[in-house]
């Protein structure tokens, strides 16, 4: 019975690991906020805007936490300045409707053009440079202060809304959390045998730790819009894991604590046990938001461009009622 509530609180943290990692639909974003889409509107900052002749009142039923998926394996430099904190390989935005007790997830692309502040080793703010948003994370002294820029800057592209708190994820934690829970069931969807021989088109596998790593990571970075593909397996993966989740049953504040007592070392948050499970109560919508753009190759990387005017009208959508 003790193994089985095991299983299950890590199945609820994988959940989160997949929010994080595996879940990524990797949808940029070009920071620079059109005028055009602005222009007719007050900014986002305030409870309440003006657009296009409409009032719009931000929705105070909502909360915003943030999923990271930190890669700290690769390095990356902006001006002659180098970033070692690692690099955001997902965003996920989950916004909690505490009236309906829905939850709704947003994903933003690591390819997203943006403003990427550059800071030196000691802290000091050096630059902004339009960067991918993944790069943001590098240029912490610390994870919490590597968190709270990438915070920022997220909460910068939706045009100021406010995020509560964040879940942090190491990647490297996905492989012995997918192990602990005894794998992770799905239907290949498609031909993946370059990733493993194994992930023949519909065949139905309980991926491994390993597996379930390399079938969200792998991206082939020669090939530009790769990371869409990346984008479609996670999806396929958060999907199993929720089936997985409702099948287990249990939810209890205790289950979350050991959650934190266990794996520690792979997950920062400043959510508690008690918020954890609450989270988890919420009806998940099946459907990921992806923010309004389109994928360009750059000199060196995919670039993910945002459609200014679409995301502006997305924004009003997810966190604003209209005023009558």
């Amino acid at each position: 019975m003790k193994s089985s509530k095991k299983r299950t609180w890590i199945t609820i943290l994988l959940i989160l690991a997949v929010c994080i990692v595996g879940v990524g639909i990797y949808l940029a974003e070009s920071r620079g906020k059109s005028e055009e889409a602005v222009s007719d509107a007050e900014e986002i900052e305030t409870d309440t805007v003006v657009y296009q002749g409409k009032k719009y009142r931000y929705n105070s039923d909502l909360e915003l936490i943030l999923f990271m998926g930190v890669d700290k394996s690769e390095s990356i430099s902006l001006q002659n300045h180098a970033g070692a904190g690692g690099q955001t390989d997902t965003l996920l935005l989950a916004v909690l409707d505490r009236e309906q007790e829905k939850v709704q997830m947003v994903s933003v692309s690591r390819d997203t053009m943006t403003d990427v502040k550059i800071y030196d080793e000691s802290g000091e703010y050096l630059a902004t440079e339009h960067a991918q948003i993944a790069l943001q994370y590098a240029y912490g002294t610390s994870a919490k202060r590597s968190i709270q820029m990438t915070k920022e800057a997220v909460s910068n592209l939706l045009y100021e809304v406010p995020i509560r708190s964040y879940v942090s994820l190491n990647v490297e934690g996905i492989a012995p959390i997918v192990d602990a829970m005894g794998g992770v069931t799905l239907t290949i969807p498609e031909d993946y045998t370059m990733i493993d021989l194994a992930f023949t088109q519909g065949n139905v596998l309980t991926l491994n730790g390993a597996q379930a790593e390399a079938y969200v990571r792998y991206r082939d970075q020669a090939v530009t819009g790769s990371n869409t593909q990346r984008m479609e397996r996670q999806n396929e993966f958060l999907l199993a894991l929720f089936q997985q989740l409702n099948h287990a049953g249990l939810k209890s504040q205790d289950g979350f604590q050991w959650i934190f007592d266990s794996v520690g070392d792979y997950l920062e948050t400043d959510l508690t046990a008690k918020e954890m499970q609450r989270l988890s109560e919420y009806e998940f919508q099946t459907e990921i938001i992806t923010l309004p753009g389109e994928m360009q190759a750059g000199t060196e990387h995919d670039e993910y461009v945002i459609d200014d005017e679409r995301l502006y009208d997305l924004v009003l959508k997810l966190f604003y009622k209209p005023i009558d």
